[in-house]
């Protein structure tokens, strides 16, 4: 029960600000300012492993996503993902043995 990518790095296009709930026991959100071009990393595994979000979430209950319109496949639509999602994978499969060597038993491949 983990998600194939479990970060997703976004890059901010503008300024904004992030609320994030309080630890819990604590009311209310802690202000997080996010300047632009400031790259973020999201944890999917803790998000979706969070009880706050989830309820009992080391348990498989796909029921917990029935009743949800925008998950639903009896559209006549696709939800399209956003542009350049496609590339990601292959790009980075390209990229890393090309940026870090790998040690192999005869040396760096």
């Amino acid at each position: 029960m983990f998600p194939a990518a479990h970060l997703l790095l976004r890059q901010a296009t503008e300024d904004n600000v992030l609320l994030v709930p309080k630890p819990v026991g604590e009311e209310g959100t802690i202000t997080v300012p996010i300047a632009k071009g400031t790259t973020f990393i999201v944890d999917m595994v803790g998000a979706q492993y969070n009880p706050r979000y989830f309820d009992e979430p080391e348990k498989f209950k796909p029921s917990r996503w029935h009743g949800l319109p925008h998950l639903s496949y009896h559209r006549h639509h696709a939800v399209l993902p956003p542009r350049g999602t496609y590339w990601v994978p292959s790009d980075v499969l390209l990229r890393v043995p090309s940026r870090y060597p790998l040690a192999g038993g005869g040396g760096a491949i």
